[in-house]
């Protein structure tokens, strides 16, 4: 007769289940499939399971004649789109700098005149004439161009988009017997050393749930053109006139003035999410049959 090396189940009414098909084996013994258990595996029915912190480890429900200790998760997957980056966040200027010159005169060549300034930052308000109320000449003529600027954006991790395969841990009931499936797995907590022992050869890396670890977000800064503001007062709050800084010698309409502002116009920030790592929440090591 064939045996288990456990008490076979010949009737599964003896288990407390319900048969829901029979057949025949080789040996003339009829294996059976208890409700619960996989379609098509062969139940075997024990009092214990061999070793007093052993647990079943089922991907469905636990088996009738077992109580769920707790749900563990295994093979975390991060899916797309699991780290993002937030804002951006300026950390350089676009236009700003030495040697910003000016051009201007009376005709459209704009070579009679020229001067530097420094402009120290995007945005600052420079004085570029005698005070206010002075009258701008013909023609002038600005030329800039952006260059790429520094940004820095913060991480933004969606845990929801790490998927996890989920297993149910199932002891025995105290005194009970129980039915499962030939294709459960029976595990035991592994140790430290990480060597699984001969009974339970396979390991199984469970943990509480999903962790997401995601890399620095990358950011950089583009602007279209440098923008120049042409403003009568001290503040750069009276704006008389504004232009692009692209080097074409244009006329003025000669408004009167005393500062420009000069900022980044068509800005824009690109980031890139750093890479995502999926892992486990209190991760440890499962000993098993399979």
């Amino acid at each position: 007769m064939r045996t288990w090396g456990v008490a076979s189940c010949v009737a599964l009414s003896a288990c407390g289940l319900q048969a829901v098909g029979e057949m025949p084996t080789s040996d003339g013994n009829a294996s059976t499939t208890p409700s619960g258990s996989s379609s098509g595996s062969v139940a075997s029915c024990q009092t214990d399971l061999g070793a007093p912190d052993a647990v079943i480890v089922a991907a469905d429900a636990c088996p009738e004649g077992t109580t769920e200790k707790s749900i563990v998760h295994s093979n975390p997957t991060a899916g797309a789109g699991a780290c993002a980056c937030g804002d951006c966040t300026a950390t350089s200027d676009l236009c700003a700098g030495a040697s910003f010159t000016w051009h201007w005169s009376s005709d459209n060549l704009c070579t009679a005149n020229m001067k530097s300034y420094n402009v120290p930052n995007d945005g600052a308000c420079v004085p570029v004439t005698a005070g206010v109320n002075t009258k701008l000449d013909v023609y002038n003529m600005w030329s800039r161009t952006p260059i790429a600027g520094t940004c820095t954006a913060a991480k933004a991790p969606a845990l929801e988009k790490v998927t996890t395969k989920t297993f149910h841990q199932c002891a025995p009931n105290p005194g009970g017997t129980f039915c499962r499936g030939s294709d459960a797995r029976v595990c035991v907590p592994g140790d430290s050393s990480g060597t699984c022992p001969t009974a339970f050869p396979v390991a199984l890396v469970v943990g509480d749930g999903p962790k997401l670890d995601c890399g620095e977000c990358t950011c950089e800064r583009k602007a279209t053109a440098c923008h120049i503001e042409y403003h009568n007062d001290a503040s750069c709050t009276t704006k008389q006139y504004e232009r692009d800084a692209d080097g074409q010698c244009l006329k003025t309409g000669q408004p009167v003035t005393y500062t420009i502002k000069m900022f980044p116009t068509g800005a824009t920030c690109t980031t890139v999410a750093g890479a995502a790592t999926a892992s486990l929440t209190d991760s440890r090591t499962l000993c098993c049959t399979q």
